[in-house]
């Protein structure tokens, strides 16, 4: 299992976050259980956030300095159960899950549905053609990635709020 703790890639998503503080959303950084000396439960995720037009977002931020893609990595080493079962229920409510992968050897970065990981998670990786890359790591590289995942999820809302099923 090659990793790393992760917070280059926390770090960049927060300041990309906190660029579009009051423009575009309103968004927290969770406290992980370590960093908190274990006296808080499990966070659900890194972050949470409400976009424009009411889209609540989880986002949890994983690297790697082996793996080139998330699809390389065993996601039961990179998501806890918590973090699972978090993600399940935020997606059954109706909220966006998100997962941004940093390979630090390629010095790219992933943007996954949350549904697709949690599938990886107990099955293995299969439909994985709908990621988007970004070609850079950081703050200013991932708010339009950020975004353009966040009005996606915006128009697959609309359609099916009018009806329109895929």
């Amino acid at each position: 299992m090659a990793r790393n703790t992760g917070k280059f890639i926390e770090k960049q998503v927060g300041k990309a976050l906190t660029s579009m503080l009051g423009k575009e959303c309103v968004a927290v950084r969770l406290h992980d259980t370590k960093s908190a000396a274990f006296f808080l439960p499990p966070s659900p995720a890194d972050f949470m956030g409400l976009f424009k037009g009411g889209i609540p977002v989880i986002i949890e931020a994983k690297s790697s300095d082996e793996n080139t893609t998330f699809t390389d990595c065993r996601v039961k080493d990179y998501v806890k159960p918590t973090q699972y079962a978090y993600h399940k229920m935020w997606i059954n409510m109706g909220g966006v899950s998100m997962f941004i992968f940093h390979s630090i050897l390629t010095k790219t970065v992933e943007f996954w549905d949350g549904k697709t990981v949690l599938e990886a998670y107990v099955d293995k990786w299969k439909d994985w053609d709908h990621v988007t890359h970004s070609t850079g790591q950081s703050a200013k590289d991932i708010q339009p990635m950020l975004l353009q995942q966040i009005n996606q999820y915006k128009v697959q809302q609309e359609d099916l709020r009018r009806g329109r099923t895929f």
